[in-house]
């Protein structure tokens, strides 16, 4: 089932490209190679350490002091019995039927 809504989706993409569904095909490889040999060449050697982290972050502590906004809240009030208002509407209610 997956496959014919791939290969739709590749032959509408390709069409909004101008570019053959073999075009298509051979730039998604070409884009795949390249991500993974990123990911094997550089991304896998790159190792950052807590320490280094900490020292970042020690040295551009500035950066990191924003002005949050605040907000103060007075006072909420709940009730658990309904109110007047409500109990009128109810006897307005029962007299409408008389």
């Amino acid at each position: 089932m997956k496959a014919p809504t791939r290969r739709r989706s590749l032959t509408s993409n390709s069409r909004r490209a101008n570019l053959s569904l073999d075009d298509l095909k051979r730039e998604l490889r070409r884009s795949l190679t390249k991500t993974k040999l990123l990911n094997k060449e550089i991304e896998s050697k790159i190792n950052i350490t807590d320490s280094e982290i900490n020292a970042y972050f020690a040295g551009h502590k500035a950066e990191f002091n924003l002005i949050e906004p605040q907000y103060h809240m007075a006072q909420i009030v709940a009730f658990s019995a309904p109110s007047q208002q409500s109990s009128n509407l109810q006897n307005n209610k029962g007299l409408g039927r008389r």
